[in-house]
């Protein structure tokens, strides 16, 4: 695979809620990831938004 890194600035932001339970863990979060690119690209700006639901199970 290969990654392609644009320049740019970039900053993220993670709230997120876990609780443990005897049978397995939840988690709730939400991410919000930015960049800020370079004007001599097409995209100025690009941002990702939404929640992350995780549940593990024990056994």
């Amino acid at each position: 695979m290969v990654y392609t890194v644009l320049p740019g600035c970039w900053s993220r932001a993670v709230r997120l809620a876990a609780r443990q339970f005897n049978w397995g863990d939840l988690t709730f979060a939400y991410r919000h990831l930015e960049w800020d690119l370079p004007s001599d690209i097409p995209i100025k700006d690009i941002s990702f938004s939404g929640p992350i639901i995780q549940a593990k199970w024990y056994f």
